[in-house]
């Protein structure tokens, strides 16, 4: 998976451009859709966050399950 860092006034962004949905079960995607969405952003905080050490925020700029290519 490609990641693009780019430094940012108060910090560092990382693109991740996955290219598909990586933690979602057909069934739950059907029953739940874009709310999805959420429930990814709430794990990227807590993975990144312990991974840098300090607290991180996550913005979902583009998703697949709400229309977008990447």
């Amino acid at each position: 998976m490609p990641v693009d860092v780019e430094e940012a006034a108060d910090g560092i962004v990382l693109h991740l451009h996955k290219k598909g949905c990586t933690c979602v079960h057909p069934e739950f995607l059907q029953k739940y859709g874009a709310n999805l969405c959420e429930c990814t952003k709430a794990h990227e905080e807590y993975a990144w966050s312990a991974f840098f050490g300090k607290p991180v925020k996550v913005e979902i700029v583009e998703s697949f399950l709400r229309g977008g290519k990447d």
